[in-house]
């Protein structure tokens, strides 16, 4: 699962498949998927969005680039997928989350 995690965090920002990452740790994609929801409780495609929407939240508080942007740079090839899964995860849109920055 360590090694799992370390490709995720290295390989985020680009689409990626379950077999990649499975291969790269040296399992079959359902073994992986098995073992990776049982240690950590979420299954590896949460963890993944989870880990982009960290990044994507630390992009907008560091740059000003436009949401659409700062979706891409972080994996998200589809700005609309990204504010679901955004809004999913924070409570709020991306959009929303800038302008509470702004506000305080």
């Amino acid at each position: 699962v360590k090694q799992a995690i370390a490709f995720i965090h290295q390989n985020y920002s680009r689409p990626m498949k379950r077999w990649e990452v499975a291969e790269a740790v040296g399992a079959s994609e359902n073994y992986f998927s098995r073992i990776f929801s049982q240690e950590l409780g979420i299954s590896p495609w949460d963890y993944l969005n989870r880990f982009r929407i960290a990044q994507a939240k630390k992009m907008i508080r560091r740059t000003q680039e436009n949401i659409q942007f700062i979706a891409d740079q972080v994996g998200f090839k589809d700005p609309k997928y990204f504010s679901r899964v955004f809004s999913k995860v924070t409570g709020c849109s991306p959009s929303e989350y800038k302008n509470q920055l702004i506000e305080n």
